[in-house]
């Protein structure tokens, strides 16, 4: 779970990514919202575009990811989970 409190964040391409790993992270915005996520070169989403998560306060976005390889990680963002 990452709440998403006083910055944006950066989800980075793992040094040490092994395929088949999967998983998943929730993204939680806090009470003055308005914090984004960006994501490293070895992420690829749906019609190759990296998703904006949602920007209201205390919503609830979910990331899946699966890794092909070292160097690709297939993922996808749930969004509106409702809030916390």
């Amino acid at each position: 779970i990452v709440s998403l409190s006083a910055n944006n964040c950066s989800v980075n391409t793992p040094s040490n990514a092994t395929a088949g790993q999967s998983g998943s992270i929730y993204f939680i915005q806090n009470v003055s919202a308005n914090h984004t996520v960006a994501f490293g070169n070895a992420w690829r989403f749906p019609d190759a575009s990296a998703p904006s998560n949602s920007l209201t306060v205390s919503a609830v976005d979910l990331l899946v990811y699966n890794v092909r390889s070292a160097t690709t990680i297939d993922a996808v963002l749930l969004k509106g989970f409702g809030r916390t």
